[in-house]
């Protein structure tokens, strides 16, 4: 948690649905909500509209963006949502020393 704090300042874990942290992103009500775990593509594609359109991001752990309808699962890759487009959170957590992913 430390290395998230030293980003984002207070930080704080929230138990609640997929959709509850997007939109809670997308409000301004959290800056990242990063997904490590299984979530169906379905789910991910209608928060990441929902971010993107408050001037968010949603892109994989490497950065890039996620292609939906590509892949024989129906599961969503991990990835990271964040309220504002100009930072680059992938690179938050993939930097040297960084563990606090998810």
């Amino acid at each position: 948690m430390d290395c998230l704090s030293s980003h984002f300042g207070e930080v704080e874990r929230r138990n609640s649905g997929s959709a509850v942290k997007f939109c809670d992103v997308a409000a301004g009500n959290a800056d990242v909500y990063p997904r490590t775990s299984a979530c169906s593509e379905w789910d991910v594609a209608a928060g990441d509209a929902l971010v993107r359109a408050a001037g968010g991001s949603v892109t994989k752990f490497d950065g890039e963006p996620i292609k939906y309808n590509q892949r024989s699962s129906l599961l969503a890759e991990s990835f990271i949502a964040g309220g504002d487009a100009g930072v680059d959170y992938a690179a938050i957590f993939n930097a040297p020393g960084f563990s606090d992913r998810g």
